[in-house]
């Protein structure tokens, strides 16, 4: 992927390739409880309810899949607005599973609404890996920290040539 993506732009800019992999399950807690996370590979065998509000909720309960979890997906709209209603019903539904795990943007959503009886809430954190263009990444990130660093103005943001988002050369 790197190699076509550095071509499709003639080389003119570096390429990082990484991805989105569940590193964690932690339980979702509530002012003075403890604490509580696990390794994702915790979920195996277990049946969970996905919660999931996101973009791509299939990735996202196949990610739960590949931890070994039994996974029922509750399917939501992306950045979808949990009313007290969605919260009943997650909470009924909970009652037929080990444990409801959703996306950490769910979390911050569901958790301060989630029922003190029902089952634990937990979410997964996810790592970034990256496949490719590690050393472009660390460039980066050490030219933002010198500018941090200075004082220096930053560009709100940085386009890519429209020939370039299209594939062709200028």
């Amino acid at each position: 992927v790197a190699a076509r993506l550095h071509a499709a732009v003639g080389g003119r800019l570096a390429i990082a390739v990484a991805h989105l992999a569940p590193a964690t399950v932690v339980r979702w807690g509530r002012e003075g409880s403890e604490f509580e996370a696990e390794p994702v590979g915790r979920l195996a065998g277990v049946h969970v309810l996905a919660v999931a509000g996101v973009g791509a909720p299939d990735a996202f309960a196949e990610q739960l899949r590949a931890a070994g979890a039994e996974v029922t997906l509750a399917r939501y709209p992306d950045h979808h607005a949990y009313d007290a209603r969605d919260v009943t019903a997650l909470a009924d539904q909970a009652r037929s599973v080990d444990r409801v795990v959703t996306t950490l943007k769910d979390a911050v959503k569901l958790g301060p609404r989630w029922p003190v009886r029902a089952r634990a809430l937990w979410y997964v954190t996810q790592r970034v890996t990256l496949e490719a263009g590690a050393s472009a990444v660390v460039d980066v990130l050490e030219a933002v920290a010198a500018a941090a660093r200075t004082g220096a103005p930053r560009a709100s943001h940085r386009t890519v040539p429209e020939s370039a988002a299209r594939g062709r050369h200028a």
